[in-house]
């Protein structure tokens, strides 16, 4: 049997996964009555039991506080990181421009690199 994939449970389906556990189903029936595939319904019950019993109130609430503390934004890297980068490639840019105008410029890029590493934002202060 395919299933189409429907998101994430609704709080109804979590309500039915209960009442149906307690009548005896196991989650491979649970997952053909509510129509979804036994992989979600057997997750929703696994990830969420509490002490081995599945209570449609404090699963909802495992499953809204999981997604509210999950990284949301696994490729946003460190602010320091990224500012270590935007200064070395400046740096490099500037290095390559200025020894292309001789050595009296190449010497610019020093007193240029410490106002680079020491600049913030004023609304950052």
């Amino acid at each position: 049997m395919s299933f189409k994939y429907k998101g994430h449970l609704t709080w109804e389906e979590v309500v039915r996964i209960e009442t149906l556990l307690n009548q005896g189903l196991n989650p491979a029936e649970i997952a053909v009555v509510i129509g979804r595939n036994k992989s979600v319904v057997y997750r929703c019950v696994n990830n969420n039991s509490v002490d081995g019993d599945f209570v449609a109130e404090e699963a909802w609430q495992l499953m809204h506080e999981r997604k509210r503390t999950a990284n949301h934004h696994p490729r946003i890297i460190d602010e320091s990181l990224l500012e270590n980068f935007v200064i070395e490639k400046l740096l490099t840019i500037l290095q390559s421009k200025l020894l292309g105008y001789g050595l009296k410029s190449a010497t610019k890029l020093y007193l240029i690199k410490p106002y680079i590493h020491g600049y913030k934002p004023k609304d950052l202060i």
